[in-house]
């Protein structure tokens, strides 16, 4: 995702649920959009980073891709509706 999340459910279901790093907007900004957002609690995600080394009196630099544990916010959407037989009418448990 653009705003740094992962959406991590199976397709067409709900709730949807999302893993953003602890630093990430995007919880807010989906709030300020009109989702109801439900806080699941903090977990665990490989996450790829990369390192960069200098070799000891030389002016190489080596960068080498590495995989870690990061942190992550876990987060839910509901997004099931029920639809009324008038297209114009309908309820909604989170936002639709």
């Amino acid at each position: 995702m653009q705003e740094g999340g992962w959406i991590v459910s199976q397709p067409d279901t709900s709730p949807v649920r999302l893993e953003c790093p602890m630093d990430s907007q995007l919880p807010e900004l989906l709030r300020g959009l009109g989702y109801n957002l439900q806080s699941g609690g903090i977990g665990e995600r490989l996450m790829p980073f990369a390192e960069t080394l200098k070799e000891h009196g030389r002016t190489n630099t080596i960068t080498r891709q590495q995989v870690g544990v990061g942190i992550v916010g876990l987060w839910q959407l509901d997004l099931r509706c029920v639809f009324a037989a008038n297209a114009e009418t309908r309820t909604c448990a989170g936002i639709c």
